[in-house]
């Protein structure tokens, strides 16, 4: 592969991963306020995942993509759930 289509590549994905936490962003704020405690599951859920996942690969676990993903989660979260939310 090139580096011109190496690029190419690089930006066709940013544009499709941005797409998608657009897309899941927008969802779940629409369906926040009818299901809150179905949403605070699912970021509580992806959370654990991140961490698990982190743990179950160890050293062969980049700190930094898994530092990557809980911050998106995070983020998302902080976002989406009212902070009244979590004392319900």
């Amino acid at each position: 592969m090139s580096e011109d289509e190496l690029r190419r590549e690089i930006e066709r994905l940013n544009g499709e991963l941005f797409a998608l936490r657009a897309l899941l962003f927008y969802f779940l704020r629409q369906l926040q306020p009818h299901a809150p405690g179905v949403i605070r599951a699912a970021f509580d859920a992806a959370a654990d995942h991140a961490e698990a996942m982190a743990l179950r690969f160890g050293a062969d676990a980049s700190p930094l993509h898994v530092a990557k993903a809980l911050e998106i989660i995070e983020d998302f979260r902080a976002r989406i759930v009212p902070p009244s939310a979590g004392l319900a």
